[in-house]
Parts: structure tokens; C-alpha cells; sequence
């Protein structure tokens, strides 16, 4: 038996999992120091597809011609664009109103999946999908009032959260014949290319010769880049084939608490409300799995 078939082991790597995604969002708002929104989204999806390429480069004889476009939509969407999204929305809101936020994923998964899918769902995850959404509301709305911050912002991470639900269903529904690593790494092989020629049109480099502060918050750009895109990935790709789905999708429950913890320790606000929405999001993550489960046991 490996290492990883130790549930110990199996915990650890998902309380890491937990703290390496939960601690993304506070990476960004650091980074977003000096690097304007657009240059750090630019900069991390350069950096993880240069760190992921050499490890993917030997896999790509397995992707078939009918496999390039659901590839290139699962990277725009699990990737590019709420790369984008989220660099925007983070420099006007909270680390920890972006790592809630984020938690609302599975619900998008789901809610995607019923419509364009057409798959089978329990009344039990139709509810967890209706109280999630109801949650993401309820915190944007009490952001918005309490705080004073800018809804508008706080919905470009919805739109993010969204983007990865689009990204997941197709690499469930297209994909599942590849191995993970390839699914995660192929597209970087075009968004990284992209990016590169988008930070040298908008002279980010120069800009990194003239601003030593850009040097200085890239640590938090490359952190971003290697820690949360690329082990990231990796850890929950392990995680998937030693255990199950199932068990992998519990970090969803962790993210919030280290984005909150981050929030926290850098003197943001952290309102009543939060711990409100957020618990109203996690109950309906663990409807939508919990009803799930039962649908594939009644099909067995």
C-alpha cells in the first residue's frame, strides 16, 4: 500500500489542500499590491503553465482530435477566465468574502449539470441547490449593506464560481477517458502561450525593471501561481485516484475556513454575517452531495 492509502495521510493531504486553496485569495490581494488585476491574472496563468508543461508534455499523444475543443472549454473556463475574474473582484473585496464566495462551485456543478446535462438529481440536491444559491445572495447582499462593499465585485466571483462549474461538467461529461494531470495542464499549453504575448503587448516586463515593488509582491504572484494552480491541482488529482471524488470534494468545507482565518490576520472586517452565509452554503454543499449519493445508490 502507498503512502497515499493511509487515511492519514488521506486527511493531512486534504487539510493541505484546504490551506493552499483557502490561502489563495489572500495571495491575490497582497499581489494586487503593485500588479494591476489584468497583469497578475495574466502572470499566474503563465507561470503555472510554465511549471506544468515539462510534467504533461509526454501525455499529449493521448488527446484525440474530438478531444482539443472540450480541452480548450474546460481551460478558458476551470482557468483563463475566472483567473480574470477573480484578479478583478479580489482588489475590491475581502480575501475571505472571495474564499466564501468560491465555496458556491459544487452548487454551480450542479445546477450546470441539471440544465445542459440533463442529469439525474434527488429533490433532496435540487434543495441544496435553491439554499446555495439563496446563501451566495444573502452574503453579497449583507457584503454590500454591511460593509460597504461593492456587490458588483463580489459578482464577478460568482461569475468565476460559475466558469468552474462550466469547467467541471465538461471534463466529467468529455473528458473522463484522460488523465488528470493532462485534462489540468493541455490547455495551459495555449492560455500560457496567450498570456505571454498579452504581458509583453501591455509591457509588464518593463514595468517589473522600473517597479521594485512589482518584484518584490511577485513572491505572492509565483506563490499563487505554483502553490495554487499547480500543486494544487496535482494533490487533488492524487486525492481523486487513492480515495474517491466524494471524499476530495470535502475541501470545498475547507476553503472558507482558511480564507477567513487570512482575512482575519490581516486586519479585515470579519462581520456576523459571514459565518451566517457561509454555513448556508455549506449546508446546501452537503445537500447537493448527500442527495447525489443517494441517486447513485438507488441506480446501482
Amino acid at each position: 500500500m502507498s503512502k497515499f492509502g493511509n487515511k492519514y495521510v488521506q486527511f493531512g493531504t486534504l487539510l493541505l489542500l484546504g490551506l493552499i486553496w483557502g490561502s489563495a485569495f489572500i495571495l491575490m490581494k497582497k499581489a494586487l499590491r503593485s500588479w494591476s488585476p489584468q497583469e497578475m491574472a495574466a502572470g499566474r496563468i503563465f507561470l503555472a503553465g510554465l511549471f506544468l508543461l515539462p510534467f504533461i508534455l509526454h501525455q499529449f499523444k493521448l488527446v484525440r482530435k474530438q478531444d482539443v475543443v472540450p480541452l480548450l472549454i474546460s481551460g478558458f473556463f476551470g482557468n483563463a477566465i475566472p483567473a480574470f475574474l477573480f484578479a478583478f473582484a479580489q482588489g475590491k473585496i475581502d480575501s475571505a468574502m472571495g474564499g466564501m464566495i468560491n465555496s458556491t462551485t459544487p452548487i454551480f456543478t450542479m445546477l450546470f449539470a441539471l440544465i445542459f446535462f440533463r442529469m439525474r438529481a434527488s429533490v433532496m440536491s435540487m434543495n441544496g441547490v435553491f439554499l446555495g444559491l439563496v446563501g451566495a445572495v444573502y452574503l453579497i447582499y449583507s457584503y454590500n449593506s454591511s460593509l460597504q462593499g461593492d456587490w458588483r465585485y463580489a459578482l464577478l466571483a460568482v461569475a468565476g464560481s460559475a466558469c468552474y462549474g462550466v469547467s467541471l461538467n465538461i471534463i466529467k461529461m468529455k473528458l473522463g477517458h484522460l488523465p488528470s494531470l493532462l485534462i489540468t495542464g493541455y490547455p495551459f499549453a495555449v492560455t500560457s502561450t496567450l498570456a505571454l504575448f498579452y504581458m509583453l503587448g501591455i509591457g509588464t516586463f518593463d514595468k517589473l525593471k522600473e517597479n521594485p515593488q512589482m518584484v518584490e509582491d511577485s513572491v505572492y504572484l509565483i506563490s499563487l501561481a505554483l502553490m495554487a494552480t499547480a500543486i494544487g491541482v496535482f494533490l487533488f488529482n492524487m486525492l481523486i485516484k487513492q480515495t474517491t471524488a466524494l471524499f476530495a470534494s470535502m475541501v470545498t468545507y475547507l476553503i472558507p475556513g482558511f480564507s477567513i482565518m487570512w482575512g482575519f490576520v490581516d486586519g479585515e472586517q470579519i462581520g456576523a454575517f459571514y459565518f451566517v452565509g457561509i454555513s448556508i452554503i455549506l449546508t446546501a454543499i452537503w445537500l447537493v452531495n448527500k442527495g447525489q449519493n443517494r441517486v447513485k445508490i438507488k441506480a446501482k
